[in-house]
Formats: C-alpha cells, sequence, structure tokens
C-alpha cells in the first residue's frame, strides 16, 4: 500500500536528503507535464479574487461555524506566545488597497497545477512510472499559478501543517481583557528541526529552477500564496479533531505568517527602520 511523503519523513524513511531528492523529482515531473500547460490569461483581480477575498470569505464562513474561532478572528489584536500581532481580517483589508502590490503578484499567465499540494496528498508508490501518486487534485479547469501550488508546499515545510494536522501539538489560549493569549509548541522537536533543514535545502533547490530564476519575486510570490491557504485553510478542520485546537492553531499560524510577510514586505515604515528595502528571491531562513 502507499504512504503518504509526511508518512515516509516521521517515520525516519527519508531523511533530509531523500526528501530534497524526491522533491526535486517531483517539480521537475510537474514542470515537464502539468505546468507547461498554458490555460490562458491572468485577469487583473486574479489575486484579489483568489486568493485576498477567499481569505475574508473564509473567516466569515469560520466565525458562523466555530464560537471558538469567531472569538479569535474578531478579537481586537492577538498575542501569541508572548508577541502582539495584527489580526488577519484588518491586514487582508489593507493588502486589498495595495494595488502595486496586487499587481506584482498577480501572475501572467494561468496553468494547469494540482491544487492541493502539501506532503499528505503525495503517495510514494513502486507500481508507477513516476514513482509517486498525486491525490486529491483540485482540477483548476480555469487555471492558476505555479505559485499556488508552491505555497501548499512551503505551508507543509516552513508553515508546519503537517505537524498541525497530524496534531503533534499543545495550544493553550486565555483571554484578557477581549484579547487572546495563546501560547503553543510542537511536541516533536526533533522532527521540527528535521523540517526546518528540509526548508533551508528546499529553497536552495528550487531556486536552481529557471522558472524561479527568471522571477526575481520568487520568494515573496511563495510566502503569499503560504500565508493565504492558512488563513483561509481552517474551515475544512472545524470538528475534525475532538476540540477546536487544530482549527484555533492553524488560524494562529496563520496570524504569525501573514503578519511576518506583511513587515517583511509591505509595511513601509519597517522598510524605512532598515533601511533600503528590495524586494527579490533568494535563499533565507524566513
Amino acid at each position: 500500500s502507499c504512504r503518504n511523503l509526511r508518512e515516509y519523513i516521521f517515520s525516519g524513511n527519508y531523511d533530509v536528503d531523500d526528501t530534497i531528492s524526491f522533491l526535486d523529482q517531483l517539480l521537475r515531473w510537474m514542470f515537464a507535464h502539468v505546468y507547461c500547460r498554458r490555460i490562458g490569461s491572468a485577469s487583473e483581480k486574479w489575486t484579489l479574487q483568489k486568493h485576498i477575498n477567499r481569505v475574508l470569505n473564509r473567516l466569515t464562513e469560520c466565525c458562523e461555524k466555530s464560537e471558538a474561532l469567531r472569538k479569535l478572528i474578531e478579537a481586537q489584536s492577538i498575542v501569541i506566545n508572548g508577541k502582539e500581532y495584527t489580526n488577519v481580517r484588518d491586514l487582508y483589508a489593507k493588502i486589498r488597497e495595495s494595488n502595486e502590490f496586487i499587481k506584482r503578484v498577480n501572475p501572467k499567465d494561468l496553468v494547469m497545477i494540482h491544487g492541493d499540494l502539501h506532503f499528505q496528498n503525495i503517495l510514494l508508490s513502486n507500481e508507477t512510472d513516476t514513482g509517486f501518486i498525486l491525490v486529491d487534485p483540485r482540477g483548476e479547469h480555469e487555471g492558476s499559478d505555479v505559485f499556488y501550488d508552491m505555497g501548499k508546499l512551503f505551508h507543509s515545510i516552513h508553515g508546519k501543517y503537517d505537524f498541525i494536522h497530524s496534531d503533534q501539538f499543545r495550544l493553550s489560549i486565555d483571554y484578557v481583557k477581549g484579547i487572546p493569549h495563546a501560547e503553543y509548541s510542537f511536541t516533536n522537536e526533533y522532527m521540527v528541526k528535521v523540517y526546518d533543514k528540509i526548508y533551508v535545502r528546499f529553497l536552495d533547490c528550487i531556486s536552481e529552477y529557471e522558472y524561479f530564476r527568471m522571477d526575481s519575486d520568487w520568494m515573496m510570490k511563495c510566502l503569499w500564496a503560504e500565508a493565504s491557504h492558512f488563513c483561509s485553510v481552517m474551515t475544512f478542520h472545524i470538528g475534525k479533531s475532538s476540540t477546536p485546537d487544530r482549527a484555533e492553531l492553524l488560524y494562529l499560524r496563520g496570524v504569525e505568517l501573514i503578519n511576518e510577510f506583511y513587515e517583511k514586505y509591505l509595511d513601509r515604515s519597517a522598510k524605512q527602520r532598515s533601511g533600503p528595502y528590495i524586494i527579490a528571491g533568494g535563499k533565507s531562513t524566513f
């Protein structure tokens, strides 16, 4: 029977080298057989509809489905592991007004993609020519953006989605004068370090691909898609675990990631504090 990539890593069957070798093989196949299939041109509103409005609509949906999530989503701000963050809805409202940013991340061409390319949907198999099977494709008939898929890989590796989805975490949330104070940690500290190493190596790997080398904004686009995936995925996890914790932590990771992203790429005051600022791709341990 097939096992997914996450299981191979967690079980120790794949180390960092094995994982990077496999991901390189996977991406070479995707560029040769999937991402090369152009479907059409993207409208100027593609990013607005596919990322920004998706997040804002999902936040409303989550508020209606879960009281625990509603309290987090509607809070004025959120404190996570001792650091205060702007809440997601407020940041996406600001991003929606940034025409320059939206134009910068908007794809020119829409191509065929998988649509949900995280590690659980990548099965390893000796029974196929490729050595893997991709399951649960979204079927983006109108085409989508390669960076949408990259964001899914990032949210497995960098965002630590795999640890949240498999409930390998501790989480506590207390409210102080209406402000949520959340503390969380991942319980498998050794494997977190493995994933951190995979992330650094993965950046080195994809930075060698011509598709990314030709786009100086590739890192920004990957992190933008990752943050947007996290800020909209909670709705699919409500009621899927014995407590609301999993959906709540997915949201909290979204809060962290979109704040980090906003400060890095959009916050003009932060740029002024840090001196000259250049948006560019490249190696990073962000």
